[in-house]
């Protein structure tokens, strides 16, 4: 598994143990003793995986352009006539404003 689906498998285990535990502690604190020998294995297998090049790739899209978007919009896949068409324009548009990038980057 790449690093991030493992450190996401170990949020899992985090939060099962907060729920179900009336002392929960942080698995990832760096100052818990209790965890630091888990830490310190994570962290080199993380470098293993990277080293060997998984989970080490940047994904690129490709952009979408204003006249796509428009596309989207015209044709009801993005828009508020249905749930779904209401969900998926929900989903963009707080792709376009909230993610790391910024909206212009995202249209070409």
């Amino acid at each position: 598994y790449p690093p991030a689906t493992i450190h996401m498998m170990i949020c899992g285990l985090q939060r099962v143990m907060r729920r179900n535990n009336k002392n929960p502690f942080d698995i990832f604190c760096k100052k818990d003793v209790r965890f630091r020998d888990f830490q310190g294995t994570m962290e080199s297998v993380f470098q293993k995986l990277h080293k060997d090049g998984l989970g080490a790739e940047v994904k690129h899209t490709s952009n979408i352009s204003e006249e796509e978007e428009a596309t989207l919009w015209s044709k009801g896949i993005l828009g508020s006539e249905s749930p779904l068409s209401l969900l998926r324009a929900v989903f963009y548009l707080n792709g376009i404003n909230f993610c790391l990038r910024g909206g212009q980057e995202h249209r070409g």
